[in-house]
């Protein structure tokens, strides 16, 4: 049988949209760029990304130049932010004129071969983040902070592990999950550390799916509710199954969320190296060069000083501080984005990743399993605490999508109306 070969020029398209589109690009910036390089090629384009797949509808524009429909079944699952900026330069040389159609394919295929962060450097970040998430949340104590990286770090190598062996996009995170409950028990077991909330949150803080939050809400804000909802459905299920996995673990070791042990107040510079880490630390998730980690670093540092006054020092409420935080880091983040290359939702929310309200989102599960055991005894307590606990998380998730998205609705609106933008 005869083998049919993809035109050079549908080649480009198809590894570009996979490109962008599996690691982290917005859908906005994703239909630009390959319609840029449709009509660089000779066509008019409709771009139409669903979940599970990209439409791409290529009218041309003579016989030599025949309509053709491409269909790309993947899935928006990953953030590998370095190959979505070596991939958009590829794209602005190919369209300046400055790359052949050839040279193009060959950079492309070049940028989808480079390997996400090492091992070495996922683990030693996934401790260093989590334990930067504790120190901002107010643990003073070294060894609490020695335990919080251990786990970490060892449920980081299990999620390496884990992607080997299992194509499913749960099953990392439900490992890492349960390993954290299963490690804090039985470090309060044997008396390794004291009973503190934070051994179980900080290692599943570091799980929560930021990017996919932010580019679906940033979706829905642009009017693309289809992918929009798809996205958030995605995140959702991602953190519900690190609280199944947390509770189910901290439940089958007798182990609770639902008292906070009394935290440290900590001077600024404290916090300020805390959210360099935990900043650095997603940055490398996210498999950034250390080069590109310094603009998330400095975004982050600077958005926490507004969060910071209101919050410790003018006693403002926690939800004020972060929407005056986000409001900074989203604007900083919309202006140097485009300058980048970087995408978006993942710089933003980088660089906002000490404010995640993902302890109130596992306490709250740990509530409601707590009313569901309790059966008839259970009292109303309970279900308020659980709701209140619900209703804060929602409310600050609400403070950083607008804070973060409403600056970069106005940059793209007034003044991002460039190609490479």
């Amino acid at each position: 049988m005869q083998t049919i070969v993809e035109p050079l020029e549908f080649q480009l398209i198809r590894s570009c949209a996979e490109i962008l589109f599996t690691n982290g690009q917005s859908t906005k910036k994703l239909v630009h760029d390959l319609q840029l390089i449709a009509r660089k090629l000779g066509y008019e384009s409709e771009v139409i990304p669903l979940w599970g797949g990209i439409f791409i509808e290529l009218d041309g524009n003579n016989a030599t130049k025949p309509s053709r429909t491409l269909m790309l079944n993947i899935q928006p699952s990953g953030v590998q932010m370095n190959k979505v900026k070596l991939a958009t330069l590829v794209i602005n040389q190919f369209i300046a004129g400055t790359l052949t159609l050839e040279q193009a394919i060959q950079g492309i295929k070049e940028v989808d071969q480079s390997p996400p962060c090492s091992l070495i450097r996922f683990i030693a970040m996934s401790a260093i983040g989590a334990a930067s998430l504790g120190v901002i949340f107010g643990v003073a104590d070294p060894k609490l902070l020695l335990l919080v990286m251990l786990s970490a770090g060892i449920g980081a190598l299990l999620r390496r592990l884990t992607a080997k062996v299992s194509s499913n996009l749960y099953s990392q995170v439900l490992v890492a999950s349960v390993f954290t409950g299963v490690f804090g028990s039985l470090a309060h077991a044997y008396q390794f550390s004291p009973a503190n909330v934070f051994l179980f949150l900080c290692p599943c803080m570091i799980l929560v799916p930021g990017p996919h939050l932010l580019n679906g809400i940033f979706d829905i804000a642009r009017g693309n509710v289809g992918i929009g909802q798809s996205r958030l459905t995605y995140a959702i299920t991602i953190l519900l199954v690190i609280c199944i996995g947390l509770v189910s673990s901290l439940v089958s070791h007798n182990q609770s969320l639902t008292q906070y042990a009394i935290t440290s107040d900590l001077p600024l510079p404290y916090y300020l190296l805390a959210v360099c880490g935990a900043v650095a630390a997603y940055g490398s998730f996210f498999s950034m060069s250390w080069r590109d980690i310094i603009i998330p670093v400095f975004i982050g540092a600077v958005a926490f000083l507004p969060r910071y006054y209101l919050a410790f020092v003018d006693g403002y409420s926690v939800v004020m501080g972060v929407f005056i935080a986000s409001l900074v880091a989203g604007l900083m983040a919309a202006l140097l984005a485009s300058k980048t290359q970087l995408p978006f939702a993942a710089l933003a929310f980088s660089s906002v990743v000490a404010m995640i309200p993902g302890s109130y989102l596992f306490r709250m599960a740990d509530y409601l399993f707590n009313f569901y055991q309790m059966g008839v005894n259970a009292s109303a307590q309970e279900s308020l605490l659980a709701l209140n606990q619900g209703i804060t998380a929602i409310v600050i998730v609400i403070a950083i999508s607008i804070g973060v998205i409403f600056p970069k609705l106005c940059v793209d609106h007034f003044w991002d109306k460039r190609p490479n933008s």
